[in-house]
C-alpha cells in the first residue's frame, strides 16, 4: 500500500528473489499500489528486473478496495511502510487493509 517511490519495495523484492530470472522467486506475484499511479514511475524503473511478477495498481486505502478492482481476501501479505499514518481515519484505513487479506494473512 502506498509504494510511492518504492523505498521499501526494492529490498522486499530483492529478498524474495526472482530478479532477472537469476534466483527463483519465492512469490507468485507482487502488486505495487499507490493512490497516485504516476508516483510509482520511479519505482517501476527499479522493479523492471522482476518483469511480469510485478504489477502496478492504483489504490486509495481510505476507500473500499473492492470498489477499486481489488478482491477481498486475496493477499497473503500486505505491506504498508510509512504510509498509513497519512490517512484521515486510521480505523477505516486498517479495516480496508485487512479486507485485502486471506484468513491468517499479515498486514
Amino acid at each position: 500500500i502506498g509504494a510511492g517511490t518504492g523505498g521499501a519495495t526494492l529490498p522486499i523484492l530483492t529478498a524474495f528473489g526472482g530478479m532477472n530470472g537469476k534466483i527463483p522467486p519465492r512469490f507468485l506475484s507482487y502488486d505495487i499500489t499507490d493512490i497516485q499511479p504516476a508516483s510509482s514511475r520511479s519505482s517501476k524503473k527499479r522493479q523492471i528486473a522482476w518483469g511480469d511478477l510485478v504489477s502496478y495498481k492504483k489504490l486509495d486505502i481510505e476507500n473500499d478496495p473492492s470498489e477499486q478492482e481489488f478482491e477481498d481476501g486475496y493477499y497473503d501479505v500486505v505491506v504498508a511502510a510509512n504510509v498509513l499514518h497519512a490517512t484521515k481515519n486510521m480505523r477505516n484505513t486498517m479495516a480496508n487493509g485487512r479486507r485485502l487479506l486471506k484468513k491468517g494473512g499479515i498486514l
